[in-house]
């Protein structure tokens, strides 16, 4: 029931929000791999396109999708080449600052939902601050609140540099700290209830940096070129993907392209 509300809820408040939206951004980016906070959800080439919804009083809406591009026996979502396989659904709230304000705030809440597991589908609440300063710093805390019902903070930094005109660097680097509650999805046991990894303690999990090199086509296009590395810096994060066979550190990059109504 709570679940149904939150959802109800959403599509309460993103209904007229859709219909007065001020801005429209449509992007799809092509990467070869799909990485989620350290975990390499798939190490293949991934389709993920976006739309974006900027409205009134500060509320905004975003809509996220990923496919796989091959039939990847390693993809959270195995052998599903060509059917999308996650949906998530954000809808937020920037608090009126004024331009000039030290700091931005956002508040917001997203539904994960993934088509090729019925059963499987996540909400989390989410808050995020910003310094309008140098290396724009944002502290993002979320309560995931469906199936395990944990925390974590999403620490982040970027810096845009104009190489030309119509031609932009943008440096990023992002971690992630996890909550006892986090951590505990890292733990692994075998089938008679041995432990192979014991769940970690709260700290660092993952690190993650990346670069796009963005061209302004038009003022409204742009098409970029991006490059990554995530990897796993919590020992039993990584000694858990190593038993799951997957990555815990990879590079990865890909090409978007987008454009704003």
């Amino acid at each position: 029931m709570k679940k149904f509300l939150t959802v109800l809820l959403v599509a309460a408040v993103a209904a007229p929000l859709l219909a007065s939206a001020t801005d429209v951004t449509v992007s799809a980016d092509l990467y070869s791999a799909y990485v989620s906070r350290g975990t390499v959800c798939n190490d293949e080439p991934v389709l993920q396109p976006n739309i974006y919804f900027a409205g009134p009083a500060g509320f905004d809406f975003n809509l996220w999708a990923t496919m796989d591009l091959t039939d990847n026996k390693k993809s959270c979502a195995p052998d599903t080449a060509w059917r999308w396989s996650e949906f998530d659904f954000t809808l937020g709230w920037n608090a009126p600052f004024s331009e000039d304000a030290p700091i931005s705030l956002w508040l917001g809440s997203t539904f994960y939902t993934y088509p090729q597991f019925a059963d499987d589908k996540d909400y989390d609440f989410a808050v995020s601050v910003s310094g309008n300063c140098i290396l724009n710093p944002t502290v993002k805390f979320v309560h995931e609140c469906d199936k395990s019902d944990n925390y974590r903070v999403d620490f982040s930094v970027s810096h845009g540099i104009e190489l030309a005109d119509a031609l932009s660097l943008n440096l990023g680097a992002q971690c992630t700290y996890g909550f006892d509650t986090w951590m505990e999805k890292w733990g692994r046991s075998d089938d008679e209830g041995n432990v192979l990894v014991k769940a970690g303690d709260a700290g660092l999990v993952d690190v993650m940096v990346n670069a796009t090199l963005s061209y302004q086509v038009t003022e409204a296009w742009s098409v970029s070129l991006i490059g990554a590395y995530s990897a796993l810096i919590d020992g039993d994060a990584r000694d858990a993907a190593d038993i799951d066979d997957i990555d815990s550190d990879i590079f990865y990059g890909g090409v978007s392209t987008a454009y704003t109504f």
